[in-house]
């Protein structure tokens, strides 16, 4: 993607953030009690993807609601997942105000899938001569990728272009939605063809071009099984395709022209973090430096996204300098009690709380991940509890390295 006189349009999947900032933490609350932990973690990586990209024009898209259109199509689609965590529901409008504190635009359209208007985003700033890059790596966003469009990873700092996508789904971006149409998507309950997965699916529709064609030659195809399927549901099909295919022509709540990163925001970004009790992150945006960062942002350089928690559960908003979440004080959301905490970065550590767990015949196990669906998530560490206020927090895949297990650990 070539820049066009510094026009690009970033737009960030806010619902990706908010989902790994909160399983990548463990529970926090401010002083009433409130969870934080997702605000906390939201904040630290809106706040450093902002610096990284030194941009003018971002904005973060939310999911309005659970139901869409697409339930009017399907009533099935997404219907098997789990109602968000009731600790994280009270945080989403908090993590909407968050943005707005940065001084970034919180946008959502009702009945619209925060893919949609991503894609309605990115197909008024391409049709306006500006480039667009997504900050997400859903693979549901690929079919959106163009010549001036791109998805960037910022968990693995990557641009995902064409050739990622066609190493992924083995297409072009704009084939994309007639393989997802025919391989399906258990993780968004869409059905798809049975028996045909990404790889056959991929071969089929570059044999006979895209989806229409195909069913319509179905029953030319050899293989028994693979005909028959394609027959039998090729209405399925249709349908699936009308699932994964987002609709680029979204109501949009906000002209691109006021989509913009609002200067001077301090006040207002360092009442909100008061607010929450995240002190850490307050602490180092006071304490920066200038920086060629929007205005809006002064930080030191190593600000981190996430910060590994010293408590594995019952900690606070309010942390140490280091931007550690350290146990809840008196007056505060818990009640002080003796405890004992241990960050275990490796086996050398770890090796007494085996021993003691063997000696005592059980131990408590709880584990973080980036994700609720088994299928894809991807572990973020590991508690072991030997007692009331005794546990150990073992963090394995926090996106900030120096939270990992260190070399020759594990």
């Amino acid at each position: 993607m070539t820049e066009k006189n510094g026009d690009t349009l970033y737009l960030v999947d806010g619902s990706g953030y908010i989902f790994r900032a909160f399983h990548a933490l463990p529970p926090m609350t401010r002083a009433d009690g409130t969870p934080v932990n997702a605000v906390y973690g939201f904040c630290n990586m809106l706040q450093k993807l902002l610096l990284e990209l030194n941009a003018h024009h971002v904005a973060v898209i939310f999911d309005a609601a659970r139901k869409t259109f697409r339930n009017e199509i399907y009533p099935d689609y997404k219907a098997h997942r789990p109602p968000a965590p009731p600790e994280l529901i009270p945080q989403f409008p908090l993590i909407r105000e968050a943005t707005r504190a940065f001084g970034v635009p919180a946008l959502e359209a009702l009945n619209y899938e925060a893919d949609d208007l991503i894609a309605t985003y990115a197909r008024l700033a391409v049709e306006d001569g500006w480039n667009v890059r997504v900050v997400s790596a859903d693979k549901d966003l690929m079919q959106l990728i163009r010549p001036q469009v791109e998805l960037y990873d910022p968990m693995k700092g990557i641009a995902i272009a064409a050739a990622e996508v066609e190493a992924k789904f083995g297409v072009t971006p704009d084939k994309v939605v007639d393989v997802q149409a025919l391989a399906g998507d258990s993780s968004d309950n869409v059905p798809g063809v049975p028996g045909i997965g990404v790889k056959t699916a991929a071969q089929l529709i570059l044999e006979y071009g895209d989806l229409e064609t195909l069913l319509a030659k179905a029953g030319e195809i050899k293989q028994p099984k693979r005909r028959e399927a394609l027959v039998q549901n090729a209405e399925l099909a249709r349908i699936s395709k009308k699932l994964v295919t987002l609709d680029d022509r979204a109501p949009i709540p906000m002209p691109i022209s006021d989509i913009r990163v609002e200067p001077d925001h301090k006040a207002e970004l360092y009442a909100f973090l008061e607010e929450q009790g995240v002190r850490s992150l307050l602490a180092r945006l006071k304490g920066g430096g200038e920086t060629s960062s929007p205005p809006s942002l002064r930080a030191t350089a190593g600000s981190a996204a996430i910060q590994p928690p010293k408590a594995p559960t019952g900690t606070t908003a309010e942390s140490e300098g280091d931007g550690l979440p350290r146990p809840a004080s008196a007056g505060l959301a818990m009640t002080e009690r003796e405890s004992h905490y241990t960050l275990i970065q490796d086996l050398a550590a770890l090796r007494p709380w085996i021993a003691e767990a063997k000696e005592q015949g059980f131990v408590a196990l709880d584990t973080e991940t980036d994700s609720l669906l088994a299928s894809t998530a991807k572990l973020i560490g590991v508690s072991l509890a030997l007692a009331e206020g005794k546990a150990c927090y073992i963090p394995v895949g926090h996106v900030d390295p120096d939270a990992a297990v260190q070399e020759g650990g594990f």
